[in-house]
This record gives C-alpha cells, sequence and structure tokens, in this order.
C-alpha cells in the first residue's frame, strides 16, 4: 500500500509517509521516525504522521515522545481509531494493563474491523490475568474476521504462551497459524500501525 502511495503522489506529503510506513514495516523504526518526521514538516497538522510517528518512538520505547505524538493526533483527529491503538501499545509495555484495555476499546469503537485491536485486547487481558475473556474473545475472532490470518496469529500466540496450563496448548498453535520456533517477547506483532493506519493518506484519518 505505501508503493501504492508513493507511485500516485510522488512530490507530495505522502511520499515521506509512505516510506515511514515501508520502514516500519521492515521492521526499522528509526528510519520509520525520520520519515514521519519528514512528513509531519511538509503537513504539521498531519494525524497520520503524528500516529506514525508515535508507533515508533514506543517501539523504541521512548514513551513521553511516543505519547505526546498520540495526544497531537488525537486532536487533530478525534475519531481516528490508530491512535488509541498506538497509545494502548504504549500503556501494555509498560505494564498497565486497564489503561491499555481501555484505549484498545477506544480504538475498536472508531474502528469495529481492526482485528488488531480486538486482538491486541485479548493478548491484553491475557496479559492482567484475565484469560477467560481473552479466550472467548480469540475463538471468536476467526468467524468475526474470516479469511484473515491474523485472527488465527492471535489466537495461536494465546495457545502457545498463555502461562495457565489450562488455557495453554501450544501443539495446536501450529495449526492455528505459523509461529517462529523462538517466540519473541512483544508478541505476533510489534507495535507498529495497523494496516486501516497504514494505507494511502486519506482513509478513516478524519479532519486532516
Amino acid at each position: 500500500e505505501g508503493g501504492e502511495a508513493i507511485r500516485q503522489h510522488p512530490v507530495s506529503v505522502r511520499l515521506p509517509y509512505a516510506r515511514g510506513i515501508g520502514h516500519m514495516e521492515r521492521l526499522d523504526p528509526e528510519k520509520a521516525r525520520e520519515a514521519f518526521d519528514a512528513a509531519i514538516f511538509l503537513r504539521n497538522k498531519y494525524a497520520m504522521a503524528y500516529s506514525g510517528r508515535a508507533a515508533a518512538e514506543i517501539w523504541m520505547e521512548h514513551f513521553e515522545g511516543g505519547l505526546a505524538d498520540v495526544l497531537r493526533a488525537i486532536n487533530l483527529a478525534p475519531r481516528f481509531s490508530a491512535p488509541h491503538y498506538v497509545r494502548g501499545r504504549a500503556y501494555e509495555k509498560q505494564h498497565k494493563f486497564k489503561e491499555a484495555i481501555a484505549e484498545f476499546d477506544r480504538a475498536i469503537a472508531r474502528d469495529s474491523e481492526s482485528i488488531w485491536s480486538v486482538g491486541q485486547r485479548a493478548l491484553t487481558e491475557a496479559a492482567a490475568g484475565n484469560y477467560d475473556i481473552a479466550r472467548r474473545d480469540l475463538e471468536q475472532a476467526p468467524r468475526r474476521f474470516p479469511g484473515t490470518i491474523e485472527a488465527h496469529r492471535y489466537r495461536a500466540w494465546f495457545l502457545a504462551t498463555c502461562p495457565q496450563a489450562e488455557y495453554r496448548t501450544r501443539p495446536r498453535a501450529p495449526a492455528e497459524a505459523p509461529l517462529p520456533p523462538h517466540l519473541p517477547h512483544e508478541g505476533p506483532d510489534p507495535p507498529r500501525l495497523p494496516p486501516a493506519a497504514s494505507a494511502a493518506p486519506g482513509r478513516r484519518q478524519g479532519p486532516p
């Protein structure tokens, strides 16, 4: 999607924004932050760029700067779901699980079709010890989001890593979705932007 934005808008703010998304997809938050900086320089009221830079900062555990960018994005586009998702990831990484769940709820209220927000909320419920809630939501996810590999990846992660043995069925996890042999600490996805926010600028952003 980022490449399409570059092709269609080679000399606009979309170019550095799309580069930022590309660097996030390549797991390079430092270069992503630089690209989002360039987008913000070109348009200093661009909510999606602030949300992208926030995700990069939070990925690097620069929470103060990342949360400041989240607030800027929310003030610019209060109906935009991605800043709440990103703030939820920040709180989750800080083990502020109650606050994280509330942010994922806000993200879902703005975009009920985001498996990323639903899945991450369920994993955060599990991290908070609410295993029944997590299992319920993750068992419903493949039916709620048919055809999405993420629904199975989130459920597989829960099945493989839940600290309570009665919920953990690691042998079933590979049947749900491919998982690396050494599971990363952060979960199935790092705190990058969900796909709805990674699309060509203009989708679900709200006011510019």
